[in-house]
């Protein structure tokens, strides 16, 4: 496991001037393979070569590149509306301490010329889904007294707890607005989890696709050195044919441009390739050096065409990702939209309360017995109230009314598009995929013929019997055929992955990669990572 943790590349040091002989080829190709053997894991005792493919580079890119970690990112506030909306009903706790000396002049027979007080108060308040609201309290306070007559001086200590019970009984009607908004909290989060679902989706498929381009780049410097190939014999042919006196100097114009051509072509291509392969290894923040490998030598492969391909296009999948996160946010703000709708209602609160205390006068310090009465309950007292508020304007919460109501009929349209948009993508592609597959036993069949008539011309030519423009123009056509067959296994291939994220099976697929490597799913492989 640690060696997939390490960077995972396809480390050559061969650079493209410096594999000059089939020795030094070998070589490079030989250490591609052993990287491939370490980073894929391979057994010793399993033989053949080791090719890369999609599903490795998709997990290296998961494990490495900044666009993945961006997203990944997310994940700290996927539950941000879920904690917000849980807040109601949080415990606090409160503690409290005051002391107090006062010495103002008495102002009545029984007033006080001495008067000092300390006072500290610990608190607990806690609000529940029900709409009840409990606060519990507990004070301990000393009030040392002396009158200016002959009542003398007080000195008690007092404990006391208090126990307190609000009950909203309409607007918050047993707690049917909190309730919603707590539910809407949940639903805001699993909505973020389809759109980070959605993003990963939309992540892979641009890497899915810079990989194919690498893919296609290789299969197009490969259809070129055999096409130079092809040129090239024919040039020695033609050079048979001119020591024989039976060429014309036209001839050997058109053998040699086109050579010459194919090699200009052959270059711009390796670049072609290499820009590409650059741009791969920056994308997976592999080590530097790795920009300067010979990605030739880089065993790629993707999946084959299925040529028989069995679907119904006309089974729409009833959703998806997005389809799902627009979902939830409309089922939240259906949840908000009642509450908001509550909160324009008159209140009536219900409170209901108990104290009791214990006190010590003109005595010691007797902590045991005043806590002990007050706790008892031996002194108790009791309140009963009711509380009317009626809002008169409600401008704040006409206002939130307003904006629900806006973003409710959003998301409706939003969700109306989405759904229409997946008739209608997933038609399309699923009739472009059958036709592709169909293209691909076309280009196979002609494939073989185009080469079968190239090798036909080649005899035909030397036996003279045909021009060297003929030999090349099969061999051109043979050139298109073999580039058109791979750029239609990559447009396969690209429309293959589109259609599962269109039906939803995306993120299912490559979450099952990501459990194969770490018996772990990508949120909780990458929660890891981004805890707060």
């Amino acid at each position: 496991m640690k060696r997939r943790k390490k960077m995972i590349s396809v480390l050559v040091v061969a650079l493209f001037a410096g594999v000059t002989s089939h020795a030094e080829v070998t070589a490079s190709k030989d250490r591609v393979q052993q990287r491939l053997r370490e980073m894929l894991e391979v057994p010793a005792s399993e033989k053949g070569p080791i090719s890369l493919n999609l599903r490795e580079i998709t997990l290296a890119a998961m494990a490495r590149s900044d666009s993945f970690k961006a997203i990944v990112a997310k994940l700290v506030a996927v539950q941000s509306d879920e904690l917000a909306q849980s807040a109601m009903t949080d415990a606090a706790l409160s503690l409290q301490a005051r002391q107090e000396w006062n010495r103002n002049q008495p102002n009545s027979l029984f007033g006080t010329s001495r008067f000092d007080q300390t006072n500290v108060d610990l608190g607990l308040e806690k609000r529940f889904q029900s709409g009840t609201r409990l606060s519990l309290g507990l004070g301990e306070y000393r009030n040392n007294s002396s009158f200016g007559t002959a009542f003398g001086t007080i000195d008690a200590k007092v404990a006391g707890a208090k126990l307190e019970l609000t009950q909203s009984l309409w607007k918050d009607f047993f707690g049917s607005s909190t309730r919603d908004l707590m539910k809407s909290g949940k639903l805001k989060t699993e909505a973020r989890i389809a759109a980070f679902e959605s993003e990963v989706e939309d992540w892979f498929l641009q890497l899915s696709g810079l990989y194919h381009q690498v893919w296609f780049a290789q299969k197009r410097v490969e259809a070129t050195r055999e096409s130079l190939a092809r040129k090239e014999r024919l040039a020695k042919l033609f050079q048979r044919r001119k020591s024989l006196g039976i060429s014309e100097e036209a001839e050997q114009i058109q053998v040699e441009s086109a050579v010459d051509q194919a090699r200009v072509q052959l270059d711009e291509l390796i670049r072609y390739l290499d820009q590409y392969w650059n741009l791969l290894v920056v994308s997976l923040k592999l080590p530097e050096e790795d920009r300067f490998i010979n990605p030739l030598d880089v065993p790629v492969t993707i999946d084959a065409a299925q040529t028989e391909v069995a679907m119904d296009c006309k089974m729409t999948p009833a959703t998806n990702q997005m389809i799902r996160q627009v979902e939830q946010e409309m089922a939240a703000l259906e949840l908000i939209a009642s509450a908001t709708q509550d909160q324009l209602r008159p209140d009536l609160m219900l409170s209901l309360g108990l104290g009791t205390n214990g006190s010590v006068l003109n005595a010691s310090d007797d902590f045991a017995t005043r806590w002990s009465n007050s706790l008892s309950a031996r002194y108790p007292a009791y309140t009963v109230g009711l509380m009317f508020r009626l809002p008169l304007d409600a401008s704040a919460e006409k206002s939130k009314t307003m904006e629900v109501f806006s973003a409710k009929l959003q998301l409706q349209s939003r969700l109306s598009q989405l759904k229409d948009q997946l008739l209608s993508d997933y038609g399309t592609a699923c009739f472009d995929l059958k036709m592709l597959s169909g293209h691909e036993k076309l280009y196979q069949k002609m494939e073989s013929e185009m080469k079968r008539r190239t090798e036909l011309e080649e005899t035909r030519y030397r036996q003279a019997r045909v021009l060297p423009f003929i030999v090349l123009q099969a061999g051109d056509e043979l050139y298109g055929t073999t580039l058109a067959r791979s750029a239609n296994l990559v447009k396969w291939n690209e429309k293959k992955w589109a259609l599962e994220k269109t039906s939803g099976k995306l993120y299912p697929t490559l979450d099952h990669w990501v459990v194969e490597k770490n018996s772990k799913s990508i949120r909780d492989t990458a929660k890891t990572e981004v805890q707060p």
